[in-house]
């Protein structure tokens, strides 16, 4: 699941942190002889350059829905299971082949659940069965007034791809068939299969293993490339603290307009006619500098605050605050959405907050624990969430103006009106984005031939 259009904000925000990854044939003459990853800058600022990785970790879920049942305009969908699970191994293939690791392959399947996320996945099963039941029921209305006979074969339920079901034990059988022919083909490398009997999702699972992996002095600077579409990836991975993670993740098309109106910079990359989409990096270490040289969310950046700053209370600060928007264990609130500027109006409230009325970050209470990620402070969140809540009416109202095509009969606040305008302006403008921003994040060679 994770959080609704938010790749697509923060790719148009900051577009440094993204890298497209060169496969095959675009990898030159260099494919043999150099075991990493080949990078290009989405942005097309800087040279091809190489990334090294150490340690490669796919949530399979986000692998095996799409080789299961894909979705979109000329998708073949498989015949049966064990076209599925074949599928399942050819992008495995594919991605250890782009992201080229030196010492680790982690597989990890959702096991178990919390009880929050089952509320959320029975409503939404429930109704994805409900829904397809009716759409097969008028399938065969309909092909029964025509006079033809409806298929004999009944549709697969993906529902299947749910921990304790006979198809998640043949799927962890071939992990397991898959890791013993990777490690026959690169005996260089460990692979770990981490399937659904093991409780926990399977992003979870990854983090606990890389914080782990942190814990120890001689793996400490070791690179981590974390493979999943759900964007409480990138949520995870900036909690982890920890520069060296890559989220490896396919192309999504942000559709952001050129900047000065199109002219001058690089002419953008042709768009693939066919085949899967581009695999890309998104460098979480661009993504702290981005988010903390921000002076637009960070109040720090520009010395307004009256306590002592730590960036790293920042970030855990924002990663709180994109959840109020959605996530896999809470309902969302109804007044924020990204494509609303919900996310922008919650960040604007916070800049303007932290250094006035907060008296501390919303995870500050790391310093009285010794835990060394920060804790949510109840209170200084609710008088954030106290004046969202004031704003909520106009939210909403300009909301049903736009989805009724109605005129506007409301009387807001001046000052009210003028904050959601300008965080909805905010949400379809990014002219001060970090577009030209020159970000290094490691000593690896730019020029591949070099």
């Amino acid at each position: 699941m994770g959080v609704p259009a938010f790749f697509r904000w923060l790719a148009a925000r900051y577009p440094p942190v993204m890298m497209d990854l060169l496969e095959g044939e675009e990898r030159g003459p260099y494919d043999a002889g150099t075991e990493a990853s080949l990078v290009r800058d989405t942005t097309g600022q800087l040279e091809a350059r190489w990334v090294q990785v150490e340690n490669l970790y796919v949530d399979c879920n986000g692998v095996v829905h799409p080789c299961c049942h894909p979705e979109g305009p000329g998708a073949v969908q498989p015949a049966t299971e064990e076209e599925m699970l074949d599928n399942v191994g050819a992008y495995l293939d594919r991605l250890v082949a782009a992201a080229r690791p030196t010492k680790l392959v982690y597989l990890a399947l959702d096991g178990v659940a919390p009880r929050a996320k089952m509320n959320q996945q029975r409503t939404r099963r429930f109704c994805s069965a409900r829904e397809a039941d009716e759409a097969a029921a008028a399938t065969r209305e309909l092909l029964a007034r025509r006079g033809h006979r409806p298929a004999a074969k009944a549709r697969w339920d993906h529902n299947a791809i749910t921990p304790g079901t006979e198809f998640m034990a043949k799927l962890a059988a071939f992990c397991r068939r898959w890791a013993e022919s990777l490690v026959a083909r690169c005996p260089q490398l460990s692979v770990i299969v981490s399937d659904a009997a093991t409780p926990g999702e399977g992003e979870h699972k990854i983090m606990d293993w890389i914080r782990r992996s942190q814990a120890d002095p001689d793996r400490r600077g070791e690179r981590h490339a974390v493979c999943g579409q759900d964007a409480d990836l990138m949520f995870l991975s900036l909690a982890l603290h920890a520069p060296r993670v890559y989220v490896l993740r396919e192309r999504v098309e942000t559709r952001r307009k050129p900047r000065g109106g199109g002219k001058g910079g690089p002419p953008p990359e042709p768009r693939k006619a066919f085949g899967p989409p581009r695999l890309q990096y998104l460098s979480c270490q661009r993504l702290r500098r981005c988010l903390i040289g921000d002076a637009s969310l960070n109040a720090a950046a520009d010395g307004a605050l009256p306590f002592p700053r730590d960036d790293e209370r920042f970030l855990d600060d924002f990663v709180l605050l994109c959840f109020f928007v959605g996530n896999d264990f809470l309902p969302q609130l109804p007044s924020l959405s990204i494509p609303d500027g919900g996310l922008d109006l919650l960040l604007l409230l916070y800049r303007r907050a932290l250094p006035r009325h907060l008296g501390g970050y919303l995870t500050d209470e790391a310093t009285r624990s010794p835990s060394p990620a920060g804790k949510v402070d109840v209170k200084r969140v609710a008088v954030l969430l106290s004046v969202l809540g004031e704003l909520e009416p106009e939210i909403l109202r300009r909301r049903a103006k736009r989805d009724t095509g109605k005129p506007d009969t409301g009387k807001p606040d001046a000052k009210t009106d003028a904050l959601v305008g300008l965080a909805a302006s905010a949400a379809a403008d990014y002219a001060n984005s970090f577009a030209a921003l020159s970000l290094d994040d490691e000593a690896s060679r730019r020029d591949p031939t070099a």
